[in-house]
């Protein structure tokens, strides 16, 4: 009888163990020097992937080596994170025990993806939360391309669009698509959120007072916004004209 209520007692430790590890979801992961979390842990909830979410929800196709900063000044290093640009949430995974962590998005205040560890020819990309103005455009999460007294930053959603239904090349049944939408961004503390397009006009246009003086001074710098890379140059530039006020 002993041992039976010994093996019970034994089991319910275990369950009671396992039922906190889903609720916390509790991630030990490495800190950096700076950070002042002595026990390491992130917290966050279980995620659980399943086919569907894999093959569309994330924003990148691979787990790639990344930092995450809380908004705390915790600096947790050497993560494996992908962007799950569906519910815009970060999940994390856990080596140790192979589990799948959706970090806390109100301690998260930005996270990168160190894409040049595993490709030389590819560059780490930053992530800001934006959590004050999500009420606007559901989203959270934002790359970061440009960082001064403003910052250009991209919204990447995949989206849910129904179809008429059909049977897709392995026989499966389905009546929806996903969908990766764009959408960029200049943000200020002062004005929030305002959506331009890759072009001079849209950039001037989003500061009516300076707009004279910024096509002006992207016509003398020769620049042509058209994509990402011109867009965050012309920012930079403006930026250290004092055009971007």
């Amino acid at each position: 009888m002993k041992r039976i209520v010994k093996y019970l007692l034994i089991c319910c430790l275990i369950l009671d163990s396992m039922f906190t590890f889903g609720q916390t979801g509790l991630y030990s992961a490495n800190l950096k020097q700076s950070s002042n979390n002595l026990n390491g842990k992130i917290s966050g909830e279980i995620y659980y992937l399943n086919p569907k979410a894999n093959n569309y929800f994330f924003l990148h196709k691979e787990w790639v080596k990344g930092t995450v900063v809380f908004k705390t000044g915790e600096v947790f290093e050497n993560i494996d994170l992908r962007y799950q640009a569906y519910n815009d949430e970060l999940i994390a995974y856990n080596e140790n025990n192979r589990a799948l962590v959706k970090i806390d998005k109100e301690k998260v205040k930005e996270f990168t993806l160190n894409f040049s560890e595993s490709d030389k020819n590819e560059t780490n990309s930053t992530f800001v939360n934006i959590d004050s103005v999500n009420i606007f455009v559901n989203t959270n999460y934002f790359e970061c391309l440009y960082r001064g007294s403003v910052m250009l930053l991209v919204s990447s959603r995949v989206i849910e669009k129904k179809v008429t239904p059909y049977n897709d090349i392995n026989g499966e049944f389905r009546d929806s698509e996903f969908i990766l939408r764009k959408a960029s961004f200049i943000f200020s503390n002062l004005n929030g959120l305002t959506r331009i397009m890759y072009s001079n006009h849209s950039v001037a246009k989003a500061y009516p007072e300076q707009k004279r003086a910024i096509k002006k001074t992207l016509r003398q710098s020769k620049i042509k916004i058209s994509d990402a890379k011109t867009g965050a140059n012309a920012l930079e530039i403006l930026d250290k004209a004092g055009l971007l006020k």
